[in-house]
């Protein structure tokens, strides 16, 4: 049974148990007054949590931008107009659907690529964690601005999901 100094039982989880694997002072918090909690999550698994997350983004956008049914004739007729408003733009002819439905695709390929860069960098940082971080801490600023934007221009799916992950990203930063 392990205690603590002033002869205290640990209760929960033993002393032993909470040191298996683990250096002290980086995973473990221990102030004589408190229980032992222990940090579970390593940077790899926060990573690949990540990339999980942004793994749901993508197909939630995907379906949302190249699936989603009409919401109604005002959203048809303004989807009309932006096809039938045309401009000469560096030698091509665009409209601002075309503006709008190659920025909802460049989105789609943008969040793809950032659930398989958390992907990759959560498998490197399971050799040395150390040598990943300043990747690691990339992503998290990354992952923040995707979060501001989403909680600023769109609505609680993509900003729960980003603002999740951004935390995940930004606990990975900390502990490699």
């Amino acid at each position: 049974m392990d205690m603590y100094p002033d002869g205290r039982v640990l209760s929960g989880i033993t002393l032993s148990t909470a040191l298996n694997g683990c250096s002290f002072g980086q995973s473990i918090v221990d102030s004589w007054t408190t229980p032992i909690v222990v940090t579970a999550m390593k940077p790899w698994i926060l990573l690949r949590v990540s990339a999980g997350l942004y793994a749901i983004f993508t197909l939630g956008h995907s379906f949302g931008a190249l699936a989603a049914p009409s919401r109604g004739p005002e959203e048809d007729a303004l989807f009309i107009a932006m096809r039938g408003l045309t401009f000469n733009i560096q030698g091509f002819s665009r409209s601002h659907w075309s503006f709008y439905r190659g920025y909802g695709i460049l989105e789609i390929a943008h969040l793809a690529a950032l659930a398989a860069l958390c992907w990759i960098v959560g498998g490197m940082s399971r050799v040395d964690a150390r040598e990943v971080r300043m990747l690691t801490a990339v992503l998290f600023g990354i992952s923040g601005l995707v979060a501001v934007v989403s909680w600023t221009y769109f609505f609680a799916g993509p900003g729960v999901i980003s603002t999740l992950a951004t935390l995940c990203l930004g606990l990975a930063t900390i502990k490699s």
